[in-house]
């Protein structure tokens, strides 16, 4: 898996899908922002996130024989892949999924996903998974609802590099153990090791 880091993007969706349309797109590629100056969320919402302090990227995954039927098990993978990343740091108890894109530590939201797909005959061609992951941020704007991060939970500092590495990993991990019946085991080939 090949990490694509930058300085700074609008949004790492929107690069993501600029590479998709000029065809320079790879299965398992991430795009990395360590500044995302207009994040997007659901519909119409922003995400905030100061500069360097949070996790802001989007997996590139090329499905195989994908049915957009489906697209509700992609959803509760990639769930599954930043809940069980965030039992490392807190309790499972603690954690809830919000649909449909939000994860809770408590009454307090630490992530955000949006997952824009592009589909053919029923097909899933691409799939852009953008994550949001509060890491270090400990300050957030009053219009900002009910943040919280890894560092107000466990009062450390995180390598946010190391972070992204291990985050994506579990997300990787859980989107391979798709399956949906001998004829079609998974939703793509395995996608392969996370690349530093």
């Amino acid at each position: 898996m090949k990490i694509l880091k930058f300085d700074e993007l609008d949004s790492t969706n929107n690069f993501a899908k600029t590479l998709i349309k000029e065809g320079n797109a790879e299965d398992g590629q991430i795009i990395y922002a360590v500044s995302q100056t207009a994040g997007r969320g659901q519909k119409t919402k922003s995400w905030e996130s100061d500069p360097g302090k949070n996790l802001t990227f989007s997996l590139i995954i090329e499905p195989k024989n994908f049915e957009a039927k489906h697209l509700p098990l992609l959803s509760q993978s990639v769930f599954d892949g930043i809940v069980n990343y965030l039992k490392t740091v807190v309790s499972a108890d603690e954690i809830r999924i919000k649909w449909p894109n939000d994860i809770y530590i408590g009454a307090k939201k630490i992530s955000g996903i949006l997952i824009e797909n592009t589909i053919q005959d029923n097909r899933v061609l691409y799939s852009v998974i953008g994550v949001g992951l509060n890491v270090n941020q400990t300050e957030f704007s009053k219009n900002a609802g009910n943040p919280i991060s890894l560092s107000l939970i466990t009062n450390e500092r995180y390598d946010l590099d190391a972070e992204l590495v291990r985050l994506a990993t579990c997300i990787v991990s859980s989107l391979n153990s798709l399956h949906f019946g001998e004829n079609n085991p998974n939703i793509a080939e395995p996608l392969p090791d996370i690349e530093a």
